[in-house]
């Protein structure tokens, strides 16, 4: 006996609404707890909540308007906003930051993205939004943390370390050589939140796309290859991100004379 495909589970208005429950409900036991961050939640979470039901509403004109060049404006302006997002935050000065963010981030959406849609899963028509912004959007999402989290580590550790870079620079070592330590412990704390989850997924966690292919109706094994997909689209999205940030940045920390810079390190 053949079985029968799962049922695909759908959500209602209803259903979000008694979703919201929960969280009302560890709300209240935050604002017991007298620390001041209700509203801050209550409004990020709103935001995000927002923002997804926009996105349905997004791609589904995109759908209705079937014309690439749509799509890729909204592909440029979500590289927009993750350049903006991935720059947020930032204490030091380096010139063109946000070009630096760009290309950065930008070449990494469209090597990743390119690569994963149209040489893996050789996605009909080329510019289908129902496939190219979700998985544009996780790309960005981990190639704007990984440059973010490189830069902010990477400064940090220049101003632990000043000393120890200006005496390797005294001995002779060239820019590259005398900030070599700095530039791996950046490299791995930009790979940190990525690397904890591929710790525990599969073992304790189960990846969202899988969860939502499950609840979709696919079959276990064919929700499982998208997930391993997004795995390795996800590790080479941060890897290529932080190592174009650190190949296009850590000269600018650096004088033309190779002595690092007063207000940056």
């Amino acid at each position: 006996m053949i079985a029968s495909a799962p049922a695909a589970l759908s959500i209602t208005v209803a259903d979000l609404a008694v979703g919201g429950l929960l969280v009302a409900a560890t709300l209240v036991l935050l604002a017991f707890q007298g620390l001041g961050l209700t509203r801050e939640v209550l409004w990020s979470t709103g935001r995000a909540l927002l923002q997804v039901l926009l996105l349905g509403a997004v791609l589904s004109l995109l759908l209705d308007l079937d014309r690439w060049y749509w799509v890729v404006t909204t592909l440029f302006l979500m590289t927009l906003a993750a350049v903006h997002r991935g720059t947020h935050g930032l204490r030091h000065s380096l010139p063109f930051l946000k070009l630096i963010a760009l290309a950065s981030i930008g070449t990494t959406v469209l090597v990743v993205v390119g690569f994963v849609a149209w040489l893996v899963l050789h996605i009909r028509p080329w510019h289908s939004p129902l496939y190219l912004v979700p998985l544009a959007g996780m790309v960005l999402a981990n190639a704007m943390n990984g440059f973010n989290l490189f830069l902010c580590r990477f400064a940090a550790t220049i101003r632990q370390r000043r000393d120890e870079v200006e005496i390797k620079l005294s001995l002779g070592a060239d820019v590259r050589e005398s900030v070599q330590t700095p530039l791996r412990d950046a490299i791995r704390t930009a790979m940190m939140p990525l690397g904890n989850l591929l710790v525990v997924v599969g073992v304790i966690q189960v990846p969202g796309i899988m969860t939502g292919q499950l609840f979709a109706g696919a079959s276990p094994m064919t929700a499982t290859g998208f997930a391993a997909l997004m795995i390795e689209a996800a590790v080479a999205a941060i890897l290529m991100s932080t190592i174009l940030a650190a190949l296009l940045t850590y000269r600018l920390f650096f004088t033309p004379a190779m002595q690092l810079k007063e207000q940056v390190g």
